[in-house]
Formats: structure tokens, C-alpha cells, sequence
């Protein structure tokens, strides 16, 4: 079955509160943002698919995740499998640069300039 990762890819993109974001940003009611957010809606217009992909500059195969433990099973190989992976939990940036030391921590800070002044040359 499919599922949706917003939250997963807003939480990334540094949105605290993507129920709120989708209020806010795109006028949702409460219900509708947390219903999206919290993957208990089973269908999203295209419309609202093709806002949110605009202002996270993502895909709809970035939002989407297929659970082969569900209702539909499909091969080992299937395109589904493949591409539409399982949301990664993402991990409280502060205690991961509370466990890096001060070296690690300026590695890190300097690929992830080095990754934005590239995305600005896109």
C-alpha cells in the first residue's frame, strides 16, 4: 500500500510544525494538515500533491512510501520496493552534534555549505 512521508520530508526541510506549515502556507483546514501529516488519509488531489512538491522542491516519489506488509503485496524486485522507500526517522540534529567532536562538527558545517552553494548554482 502507499503511504505519505510529508512530515518526514518537512521535518528534513527544517519545518517544526508541518500541520501548522500546511495551515499557514496553503490555508488547510486542521483536520485536512493533520490527516496529511499523519498519514491517515488514504487519497490527496493532485492539485495539493503539486503544491507541496512546489514548495519543498521535492518529487511525488519523495513523498510517497510503499508498505509491502499490507493489503497489496508486491515482488521482491517490484518498482514500488525500489523506489518508494520506507520514511528514515530523522534524528534531533542537537544531539548528534552533541556527540560529534568540535573537528567533526566544522566537517559537517562545511559539507553542508559546500551542498547549498551548490544547489544555489542549480
Amino acid at each position: 500500500m502507499l503511504y505519505l512521508k510529508i512530515k518526514e520530508i518537512m521535518q528534513y526541510a527544517g519545518i517544526r510544525s508541518p500541520h501548522g506549515f500546511l495551515m499557514r502556507v496553503f490555508g488547510y483546514r486542521k483536520t485536512k494538515a493533520y490527516n496529511l501529516v499523519n498519514n491517515k488519509t488514504r487519497n490527496i488531489n493532485l492539485d495539493d500533491l503539486s503544491e507541496i512538491c512546489h514548495m519543498l522542491n521535492c518529487t511525488p516519489n519523495d513523498l510517497l512510501w510503499w508498505d509491502n506488509s499490507k493489503k497489496l503485496k508486491a515482488h521482491e524486485g517490484h518498482s514500488l520496493i525500489l523506489n518508494l522507500n520506507k520514511p528514515h526517522k530523522n534524528p534531533d540534529w542537537k544531539f548528534v552534534h552533541a556527540g560529534l567532536s568540535i573537528e567533526d562538527n566544522i566537517k559537517l558545517r562545511e559539507i553542508a555549505e559546500k551542498i547549498l552553494l551548490e544547489n544555489k548554482k542549480k
